[in-house]
């Protein structure tokens, strides 16, 4: 392992084998004071395993936050239900260990990862325009090109650890019965896209728009599912109904006709008519 200390920059390196460039991004951030953290390894796991192995260990402490962990190959990474799927150094693969105590998180958490990164993209990749569905997956064109994973360790409740992938130059294959596989930003973009572009943007994001007062507004904007007829499965039971959108708690509406149910969490697919 290798470490590097140079003032504000703390960044551990597991292989000598990583991206040059993207130990520069990182570096950037660092000193900018985007992130207080890094940890980049070659390959690993899954970015939100590390990232929670660390946490749940004691190994991050409040000084270290934000941390970065970062890697060029993942192999297992975790989705919701269960979901596995592996990504090559052309997808950006990452998680971020920060802080949720405080009065200064205006917005729930999965909101405000989701509309970051969503807005991060429509940056890098114009004149394409994002999507959000509920609860943080990231459509372009009805087609998936991104997700977000949050946990927080029992232990630390107040670190959560939010996990991001970005399919950017080829789609990873997802294992997982039924499940078609995503497409990639460079799908939709007439130019190269850069995941340490990509990474910056979404982290810069995130700094400079933490207490954003806005953000339920503006995933609401965004919302993949807004007036479409969806299914979601609540304790075994099927309810179906029409998507109102998200109410002030980012919570998912939907109304069945009889009946407005608020949905804290799960997953709402679309119905498709045929």
């Amino acid at each position: 392992m290798i470490g590097r200390e140079r003032g504000e920059l703390k960044m551990l390196i597991q292989s000598g084998a990583v991206s040059l460039a993207g130990v520069r991004c990182a570096e950037s951030l660092i000193n900018d004071r985007v992130i207080r953290s890094a940890f980049y390894v070659d390959t690993t796991d899954s970015t939100n395993s590390l990232a929670m192995a660390e946490v749940s260990g004691g190994r991050v402490s409040d000084e270290m936050l934000p941390r970065l962990f970062i890697t060029d190959r993942q192999t297992a990474g975790r989705g919701r239900l269960g979901r596995t799927w592996s990504s090559a150094a052309d997808s950006l693969t990452f998680s971020l260990a920060m802080s949720v105590s405080g009065a200064t998180d205006a917005a729930p958490l999965s909101l405000l990862a989701g509309v970051m990164a969503a807005e991060a993209i429509d940056a890098l990749v114009a004149p394409v325009t994002t999507q959000l569905k509920w609860p943080n997956d990231i459509y372009i064109s009805g087609q998936k090109v991104g997700g977000i994973l949050i946990e927080a360790s029992g232990k630390y409740p107040h670190i959560a650890v939010v996990g991001i992938g970005i399919n950017v130059l080829e789609s990873p294959a997802v294992d997982a019965p039924g499940f078609v596989n995503p497409a990639s930003l460079a799908t939709f973009s007439s130019r190269p896209v850069d995941r340490f572009d990509v990474l910056d943007e979404i982290l810069r994001r995130l700094h400079a728009e933490r207490a954003a007062t806005s953000i339920v507004e503006r995933f609401r904007h965004k919302c993949y599912l807004q007036g479409q007829p969806v299914s979601l499965d609540q304790s075994g039971k099927p309810l179906e109904g029409v998507c109102e959108g998200i109410d002030s708690g980012g919570r998912l509406v939907i109304n069945t006709g009889d009946a407005k149910h608020t949905i804290h969490s799960g997953e709402a697919s679309l119905i498709r008519r045929h």
